[in-house]
C-alpha cells in the first residue's frame, strides 16, 4: 500500500456558452465543407450533355400529357394499380453514343428502339410478386444516322401508387458514371461517414458498456448512426456504387430507416429514466415497444412478399407523428429543466427536423410543373443527418463530462472524509478501513507506532499554531522517508501511524534512516527540533496467537498495534531527550 499523496481535485466544469459556440463553428464549417465540394464536384460533372428536340409524351390508359424530361413529374391525381403501365416515347439525336440515365421507382421496364426491346428490368420479380426495386438505370441505345424513336414502357408492381415519369439524362457513355459520383460526392462523404462512426461506436460502446451503464448511449448512437448512414447511402442511390441488385438495395432502404427509430427510442428511454415522472417514463417505453412492434410486423409483410414496404411505409409515418406529438408532450425532447446533455439533443432534432422539412420542400419544388428543375438534385438529408448524429455525440460528451464532474466531487467528499485536514494524511476512519482489509489478507505486514516529542510544550510556550506547525513539519517528513513504501496515518495529537506491506519490509530500515535525517533538517526551522518515538510490530509475530473468540470483535491488526505501540513507549521511555519529559 503506497503512501497517499496530496491532491488537489477540481470538479469538472462546462461553459455552456462557449459549448454552443463551438456546436455552431462545426456547423459553419461542416457548411463551408458542404459548399466547397459542391463546387468542386460540379468540375467533374458531365461537361457535354443532350437534348431531345421534342418535350417527352406520356401516354396512360386514360390520358397522357408532355413534359421536357428535365425533371421529374408526379401527378397525385392518377393513381396506378399493379398492372397499369405507362408509355414514355421520345426521340434520341441522331449521330452519338449516347447513354440514358433515369430513376424508377418499383417498376418493371422494358425499352425499345425502333420497335426492339434493347434493355428489360424487373420481369422475373414482377411475375413472382417479389420486389421491383428502385434504383438509376442506365439505357445504351444503338447510334442511328438519324432521330431514333424510343419508347420507354414502366408497369407498376405495387397497388394505389401515383403516377410517375422520370427525369431523363442523356449523357456520352465515359461521363455517365462518373457524373452521378462526382455530383453526390459530398453526400457519399457524410453517408460513408455515418456508417464507419456507427461501427466503431457500436464496437466501443458494447465493449465499454461492461464496464459502465453510461457507455450503452455511444451504443445506441452508434446503432443509430450505421442505420442513418445506410439509409443516407440507399435513399441518395449511392449504395449502386456498391451493389447492383436494386431490389436487395431498396429493401436495405426501408429497413434500415425504420430500424433507426429503435435505438433513438432506447436512447430517450436510457436519458430521461428518473429525470421524468414515471407515468412520462412509461410512455416513453411504449412508445419504443411499439417502435419495435411496427419495425418486425412491417419487415415480416416484406420479405414474405405479402406486402411491401412501399405500401406500408404510411404506418411507420403514422408512428412517427404520434411519437414526436408524445415525447414533445412527455417533455422527453425538450424541457426547461433538462441538462445540457438533453438540450444538446434537443437541438439536434430541431435540426434533423428542419432539414428534413427543407428536403421535402426541396422535393416537391422539383417535382412541381410550375417551377421546374430549379433546384439542385442532391439532397440535404445526408447534411441534415451528419449535424443529427454529431449534435448526439456532442450530448454524449457532454453527459460524460458531467458524470466525470459528479464523480470528482464525490470522491472529493470521500477524500475529505478519510484525510486528516492539517497534515493531508489518512485519519482514524480511513486506519480502521486499512486494518479491515489488512485482516482480510494472509500477507505479512508491520505496523510502525510513532509518537511526536515535544508538543504540549511547543503548545504551551509558543501557541497551537506553532503546534500545527511542529506536527505538519514531521508529517512531511514521514511522507517523504516512506513514500512508496508505506501508509501514512494520523491518529490525532501527536499520534502517527505507518503501515507497510510484506514487499516493502525488506525497505524499512533506509526508510526510518531518511525520516530521521528529515527530522534534523525541518527541525531547523522550528523553535525545538523534531524528534519522535517509534515502535515496530509485525504480523507474524503474532500469528494464531489469538482466536477468534479471543479477539473480542478486534481486528488482528489491532493486536499488531499494540504491541508496536508498546515497543513505541519503551523506546520513549529510553530517550535522554529533554522533550520526552517536557
Amino acid at each position: 500500500m503506497g503512501a497517499l499523496r496530496e491532491v488537489t481535485l477540481v470538479p469538472m466544469t462546462i461553459n455552456t456558452k462557449k459549448l454552443f459556440m463551438a456546436g455552431a463553428v462545426a456547423i459553419f464549417v461542416v457548411a463551408l465543407f458542404q459548399i466547397f465540394f459542391e463546387i468542386v464536384v460540379k468540375q467533374g460533372a458531365a461537361s457535354e450533355t443532350y437534348s431531345p428536340q421534342h418535350d417527352w409524351v406520356v401516354s396512360y390508359k386514360s390520358g397522357g400529357f408532355t413534359y421536357n424530361g428535365s425533371s421529374a413529374v408526379q401527378k397525385n391525381n392518377v393513381v396506378l394499380q399493379r398492372g397499369d403501365s405507362i408509355l414514355v416515347q421520345n426521340e434520341l439525336p441522331a449521330g452519338h453514343p449516347l447513354v440514358v440515365r433515369f430513376l424508377a421507382y418499383h417498376k418493371l421496364i422494358e425499352i425499345y428502339q425502333d420497335d426492339i426491346m434493347l434493355y428489360s428490368y424487373g420481369k422475373s420479380d414482377f411475375e413472382k410478386g417479389t420486389l421491383v426495386g428502385s434504383g438509376y438505370h442506365y439505357f445504351y441505345p444503338m447510334v442511328c444516322d438519324t432521330n431514333c424513336a424510343v419508347r420507354f414502357v414502366f408497369v407498376e408492381s405495387e397497388n394505389d401508387m401515383p403516377l410517375y415519369a422520370p427525369k431523363f439524362e442523356l449523357l456520352t457513355p465515359w461521363e455517365a458514371n462518373s457524373d452521378f459520383n462526382a455530383t453526390r460526392f459530398s453526400s457519399l462523404v457524410f453517408g460513408l461517414f455515418l456508417v464507419v462512426f456507427g461501427v466503431l461506436s457500436v464496437i466501443i460502446g458494447a465493449c465499454a458498456s461492461i464496464y459502465g451503464a453510461s457507455y450503452f448511449r455511444l451504443l445506441m448512437i452508434g446503432l443509430l448512426s450505421f442505420s442513418l448512414g445506410l439509409w443516407t447511402l440507399c435513399y441518395t442511390k449511392l449504395v449502386q456504387i456498391f451493389s447492383m441488385n436494386l431490389a436487395f438495395n431498396t429493401s436495405l432502404e426501408y429497413v434500415s430507416l425504420l430500424f433507426s427509430a429503435i435505438p433513438f427510442s432506447f436512447l430517450l428511454v436510457r436519458m430521461r429514466k428518473g429525470k421524468i415522472l414515471r407515468w412520462k417514463w412509461y410512455v416513453l417505453i411504449g412508445i419504443n415497444a411499439i417502435g419495435i412492434l411496427v419495425f418486425v410486423a412491417l419487415s415480416t409483410l416484406h420479405f414474405m412478399d405479402i406486402v411491401h414496404f412501399s405500401r406500408t411505409l404510411w404506418v411507420y409515418h403514422v408512428y412517427v407523428g404520434i411519437g414526436v406529438v408524445a415525447l414533445l408532450v412527455c417533455g422527453a425532447i425538450y424541457n426547461r429543466r433538462m441538462d445540457l446533455s438533453g438540450k444538446i439533443l434537443a437541438v439536434g432534432c430541431f435540426v434533423f427536423v428542419g432539414f428534413a422539412m427543407l428536403e421535402l420542400v426541396r422535393y416537391k419544388i422539383n417535382q412541381t410543373e410550375m417551377f421546374g428543375h430549379i433546384l439542385s438534385d442532391n439532397s440535404l438529408l445526408p447534411m441534415g443527418t451528419f449535424f443529427f448524429v454529431l449534435l448526439l455525440m456532442v450530448s454524449f460528451v457532454a453527459h460524460l463530462s458531467r458524470l466525470q464532474s459528479h464523480k470528482a466531487e464525490r470522491d472529493l467528499l470521500a477524500n475529505i472524509a478519510y484525510l486528516d485536514s492539517l497534515t493531508g494524511l489518512f485519519n482514524r476512519a480511513k486506519c480502521k478501513q486499512i486494518f479491515e482489509v489488512l485482516d482480510r489478507g494472509n500477507s505479512d505486514y508491520a505496523i510502525v507506532s510513532i509518537d511526536l516529542n515535544g508538543l504540549k510544550y511547543v503548545n504551551d510556550n509558543y501557541g497551537h499554531g506553532m503546534g500545527d506547525a511542529l506536527i505538519k513539519a514531521f508529517a512531511q517528513a514521514l511522507k517523504e522517508a516512506f513514500d512508496g513504501i508505506g501508509t501514512a496515518i494520523r491518529l490525532g495529537g501527536d499520534e502517527f501511524i505507518m503501515v507497510v506491506r510484506s514487499e516493502h519490509l525488506a525497505e524499512m530500515d533506509l526508510a526510518l534512516a531518511k525520516m530521521a535525517e528529515l527530522q534534523k533538517k525541518r527541525g531547523a526551522e522550528l523553535p525545538i527540533p523534531l524528534e519522535a518515538a517509534y515502535g515496530i510490530a509485525f504480523r507474524h509475530e503474532l500469528a494464531d496467537k489469538y482466536s477468534a473468540e479471543q479477539r473480542n470483535g478486534r481486528f488482528e491488526s489491532e493486536y499488531v498495534y499494540d504491541l508496536a505501540d508498546e515497543r513505541m513507549y519503551a523506546m520513549k521511555s529510553e530517550m535522554k531527550s529533554n522533550l520526552v519529559r517536557k
